[in-house]
């Protein structure tokens, strides 16, 4: 999920500097999960342009293989949005994280429930809304 917001983040800004500022991680980081997004595709969605005039904005443009991923990119954020109380995580992939950890700690509690005593499972229900 953090490839896709990232790809996704990248379309929007079109400059890989201007994603990392807006996701909070370095521009290697977002380079790394496009190579990574991309390897797992085994194909290229961006095409990395350097124009003459360094100001210009907008130098990271889709491939085609990027135009015909980025509907499933986009449904797969949705879909795993409304996973989530149908609110959208935001764009700090901590949010997504804490998100999923606690999502996954309840699943784990409920499927454990029958085994936890009364106090055990006030303790980590507890623990798990600090």
């Amino acid at each position: 999920m953090k490839m896709l917001r990232t790809f996704l983040v990248l379309v929007e800004e079109r400059s890989t500097a201007k994603a990392g500022a807006r996701l909070g991680m370095s521009k290697s980081n977002v380079l790394v999960h496009i190579t990574s997004l991309e390897k797992i595709l085994d194909t290229q969605l961006l095409e990395r342009r350097f124009p003459p005039n360094r100001d210009e904005t907008g130098r990271t443009q889709l491939t085609e293989a990027g135009r015909a991923f980025l509907p499933k990119a986009l449904d797969a954020l949705r879909a795993h949005d409304r996973m989530f109380d149908n609110t959208p995580l935001g764009n700090d992939p901590r949010e997504a994280n804490r998100a999923i950890a606690s999502a996954l700690v309840e699943l784990a509690l409920t499927a454990l429930r029958h085994d936890l005593s009364e106090d055990d499972r006030e303790l980590a229900y507890g623990l798990l809304n600090r």
